[in-house]
């Protein structure tokens, strides 16, 4: 189930799911059938901030996992000098700076469903919000193609651990809301895209077909790249993590997640992920002791994530 949709925890809409939940549950334990687990899709490295005059959102919407309680802090969002900005603009788009999103020409880069301003409250002179997105076509019917970013959120720093913190009682605040109390089972499944956030060199970049020279990304940014080739979503730039820096962020993620989950009563609660490149070689971002734990299922184990081991499908779950 998809629940991150840009609204805050408790959100009507997830009190809705909530009770939808619970009487499938009790319906289902009435005729003595195990209700299972109910996964629900997470993400913990990109945020996104809602027009409070879309129609689809209203007035209650705001940063997506606000809580009243604990409110997002636009501190955390992961900045990047203006010159990395302009980085991707010559690397990726030709020098054009009507793809800069956040240029004045730009406003047109996002949809009318986003609150722009809003978020842009960690833009400073020297430095600008990481930007997340995807790239279209906006000329679809022509042979030519006519690429251009379109914004969907922004980058979060996993290395600050006031952030992870927050993310934890934001995950573990929706369960409840969602309608799985503690001491049930769920999974919560992390759709984080490692190719585009962690360090890598070039020798391994250069198996790509996307490559771009010095962006020290698995594919490099987003943007057009071969025009036999349907552009995919990622970051706008080049991200600031380090070499391990971003597999450590990880690490330390999850094991903050699951020290909470289980102080909040949910022991039974997996985490699974589908973190793979978007291209051949497969591997894991996290530390030995997590790929090796029994709480973390799906793609993550040794067998399916060894560096530089090549194989297709989907890895067995336990």
């Amino acid at each position: 189930m998809g629940i991150w949709t840009a609204r805050p925890v408790g959100h009507p809409k997830h009190r809705e799911v909530g009770r939808v939940v619970n009487e499938a549950q009790a319906l289902a334990r009435a005729v003595g059938v195990d209700p299972g687990r109910l996964a629900f899709s997470a993400r913990v490295e990109v945020f996104a901030k809602h027009n409070p005059t879309d129609s689809l959102c209203g007035q209650d919407c705001g940063w997506e996992g606000a809580m009243v309680d604990a409110p997002f802090d636009p501190s955390w969002i992961m900045t990047i000098p203006r010159s990395e900005q302009q980085w991707a603009i010559d690397h990726r788009w030709d020098g054009d700076a009507r793809m800069d999103p956040w240029s004045r020409g730009g406003q047109t880069l996002w949809p009318t469903f986003l609150d722009r301003d809003g978020m842009a409250a960690a833009n400073t002179d020297t430095h600008v919000g990481a930007l997340y997105g995807g790239v279209r076509d906006t000329n679809p019917s022509s042979l030519a193609r006519d690429w251009e970013f379109n914004v969907s959120a922004v980058l979060m720093d996993l290395q600050n651990p006031d952030y992870r913190a927050w993310s934890v009682k934001r995950l573990i605040a929706n369960l409840g809301y969602l309608g799985i109390d503690p001491g049930e089972g769920a999974v919560l499944i992390f759709e984080t895209k490692p190719g585009w956030h962690a360090y890598y060199d070039g020798k391994r970049q250069a198996q790509q077909d996307c490559f771009v020279s010095g962006s020290h990304m698995w594919i490099g940014p987003a943007g057009p790249c071969d025009r036999r080739i349907q552009p995919v979503a990622g970051p706008f730039a080049r991200t600031p993590y380090g070499p391990g820096e971003f597999e450590a962020a990880m690490s330390a993620m999850f094991r903050e997640l699951r020290v909470g989950l289980v102080a909040a009563g949910y022991p039974d609660v997996y985490v699974a992920t589908v973190e793979r490149p978007t291209f051949r070689v497969k591997w894991s971002t996290l530390a030995p002791d997590l790929r090796r734990a029994g709480w973390i299922i799906g793609e993550l184990g040794d067998a399916c994530h060894r560096l530089d081991v090549k194989r297709s499908g989907p890895c067995p779950l336990p």
